[in-house]
């Protein structure tokens, strides 16, 4: 399992449970973070790394004998500035770099152009293994359902989650993404 974050500290635990017996997770967080020995063990390690920099040779490699990650979890969320358009436009973007880490290269139609034309491995195939589950948080808006259906294109299922400890007030969502084609 793999886990991008940015300072939250808690995705790694998570990334422990993913891989199973002789499996292994990583936690790419924009900060360093101290991850508790309690919570992960040898298997789990973290990077202090710029998600949006982030190289897909560099995220295979952190993998279990680098062939990729069986799930991944995005928690990336931009510093909400109060302007609601602002703020949905760049979690759009967040959401469309750990798609693209995840699967590859990606155009969204309607959205920009290609989100990796600026990347140096911006052919490469992305570090989720085939059958493989992603799940981004997102800001709901406008957007989010064209981002939606387009991951139905590359997964067998995608569906939307409001968990139910959100807070009515916030726009936070989840795309789980199943089965990658």
């Amino acid at each position: 399992m793999c886990a991008w974050c940015l300072a939250s500290g808690g995705m790694p635990e998570l990334g422990s449970f993913g891989e199973g017996r002789g499996g292994g997770g990583c936690g790419c967080e924009e900060q360093k973070v101290k991850v508790p020995s309690s919570h992960c063990d040898s298997r789990v390690r973290t990077v202090c790394a710029d998600a949006m920099a982030l190289l897909k040779d560099h995220a295979r490699a952190l993998s279990p004998q680098g062939k990729g990650f069986s799930v991944i979890l995005s928690d990336m969320c931009p510093i909400v500035s109060g302007i609601t358009t602002k703020d949905a436009a760049l979690s759009i973007e967040l959401g469309r770099r750990a798609l693209s880490l995840a699967v590859g290269k990606v155009a969204l139609p309607g959205l920009a152009n290609d989100i990796d034309d600026e990347q140096p491995d911006a052919n490469e195939d992305g570090v989720l293994r085939r059958g493989g589950n992603l799940v981004i948080k997102l800001l709901e808006s406008e957007d989010t359902q064209g981002f939606s259906k387009f991951c139905k294109l590359k997964f067998k299922k995608a569906s939307m989650l409001r968990p139910k400890a959100t807070r009515s007030c916030s726009r936070e969502i989840y795309l789980i993404c199943q089965g990658f084609k």
